[in-house]
């Protein structure tokens, strides 16, 4: 069995917002298109993912299960796009450091001119 990351995203999202109507929403998409995903999402499974109610949508024990796991590989994800936008040198953004009065005077300014010169998008 394969994992579709698209696919676990919607999963993921529909269990945050608590029902397939605020996650098509919040997803930008159309709520059949949305079911239709989920659907071939639990035909992949082998079981249902969610017991669907007229308040929303609860998780079933597989769903429960998947939940974790759906989580970590959308973290992996994200951040070996986000390591591989670094070695493209894409990485911007603000990074904030805190650091005690010995290092903050002596070390930390050649640390970051280092990192400034790798990245230099960052800020």
């Amino acid at each position: 069995m394969s994992f579709n990351l698209q696919q676990l995203m919607m999963f993921t999202t529909i269990v945050s917002t608590g029902s397939l109507g605020r996650a098509a929403t919040a997803l930008n998409m159309t709520q059949p298109a949305l079911s239709r995903s989920i659907k071939r999402l639990e035909e992949s499974v082998g079981a249902p993912l969610f017991e669907r109610h007229t308040k929303g949508m609860q998780l079933t024990a597989l769903g429960e299960a998947l939940m974790p796991h759906a989580m970590s590989l959308q973290r992996e994800a994200e951040q070996a796009r986000e390591e591989l936008d670094a070695m493209r040198s894409l990485a911007k953004g603000v990074i904030k450091v805190g650091a005690v009065g010995s290092i903050a005077s002596l070390v930390l300014p050649m640390a970051i001119a280092c990192v400034l010169e790798k990245w230099p998008n960052l800020s």
